[in-house]
């Protein structure tokens, strides 16, 4: 390995913080047309694929939509198509995606032994710590 590499290397591994699957997110209503549902990225070519049923989640590809429905988009889909155009489907999504991750704790364990312990106060936004951080 040669040294540009090497410092590459390092300067990556230096880079790189705690990476862990949050809680619970979303892609806030005025974004949903830009970012994908399950990703979060934008999208190579500007198109997102949508769905066909609640048509609020959209997707970057194929791949990403099966990995949502199988993940949380199944639960939630019904649920989105109830409530609109009469509740704000970001508030409505966000805690459906809290309250099924509770119920399939509860259901089927908790895989780090500290998930069942959180509650609603406990949730945490992370805007000052992205804002403070010098590195990013």
């Amino acid at each position: 390995m040669t040294k540009a590499k090497m410092l590459d290397n390092v300067i990556y591994q230096q880079r790189i913080r705690y990476f862990d699957e949050p809680f619970a997110y979303i892609c806030i209503n005025n974004q949903v047309n830009n970012y994908c549902s399950y990703c979060l990225r934008k999208p190579d070519k500007s198109i997102l694929y949508k769905c066909s049923k609640c048509e609020f989640a959209k997707y970057c590809n194929k791949e990403c939509q099966r990995l949502a429905w199988k993940k949380h988009h199944r639960m939630e889909c019904q649920r989105l198509v109830m409530v609109y155009p009469n509740l704000p489907l970001t508030e409505v999504l966000f805690l459906s995606r809290i309250i099924d991750k509770v119920l399939f704790i509860e259901q089927n364990g908790d895989k780090y032994k500290w998930e069942k312990d959180r509650k609603w106060n406990s949730l945490i936004g992370h805007e000052d710590d992205i804002r403070n951080d010098e590195v990013k």
